[in-house]
């Protein structure tokens, strides 16, 4: 099992081994070969990508060409909100993982739904797929666990007075993210060529 070993101000090393990563190859190996599951190009996660697509296509031209009242435009807009996270969470994470196919543009298809929600796969790549995966939940490195001052979420932060009622704050905040990803967090970090303290190379082609 590998050993993470810091070292003093942004510098870490990681001790050889790689024993655990073999073991848990192994074992989801085995689970694939003995229950003879696909572990890519499921029908199953086909048939649920269409209906999130459709139902985000369906429920967005509800919500801007057909609603009347205010009732309508939001439960339009609650189930919106729904499908939009069953899509990241479902459709781009697996395609930005490259997990959803064995066909490589396939998995870049589907990474790309992200676009369709407002975000940049290639900012999202960098930011969870390489720098969060690569420092999983380590301060100062795992840019997922720095909240900045609203919130603590490591013995290694710093702590605040008002942290004590993060566990209510944050949930209603955390409802806001998504316009805060879209309109500033993407643009900062295409504009600086940063994601934190952790440089990434800008986009490229078309």
């Amino acid at each position: 099992m590998s050993v993470l070993i810091t070292q003093p101000r942004q510098q870490l090393k990681f001790a050889n081994g790689n024993a655990f990563q073999l073991e848990l190859r192994r074992r989801v190996e085995e689970y694939f070969r003995t229950t003879g599951r696909r572990p890519r190009d499921c029908w199953q996660m086909y048939l649920k990508t269409a209906i999130l697509l459709a139902g985000f296509a369906v429920s967005y031209t509800l919500l801007v060409f057909v609603d009347q009242t205010w009732w309508q435009g939001l439960l339009l807009a609650v189930l919106l909100g729904l499908l939009a996270a069953g899509i990241g969470f479902n459709i781009q994470h697996d395609g930005g993982h490259q997990a959803y196919s064995n066909h490589p543009w396939v998995d870049k298809l589907m990474a790309m739904t992200l676009e369709l929600i407002g975000g940049s796969s290639h900012l999202w790549r960098w930011k969870h797929v390489v720098l969060h995966h690569t420092y999983v939940n380590i301060t100062g490195h795992d840019t997922d666990i720095d909240l900045g001052l609203l919130a603590r979420l490591t013995p290694h932060q710093r702590r605040l007075p008002y942290h004590r009622w993060q566990h209510l704050y944050l949930w209603p905040l955390y409802g806001l993210l998504a316009i805060k990803w879209q309109l500033l967090d993407d643009f900062r970090k295409l504009i600086s060529g940063r994601i934190s303290n952790q440089p990434f190379p800008g986009l490229k082609g078309r």
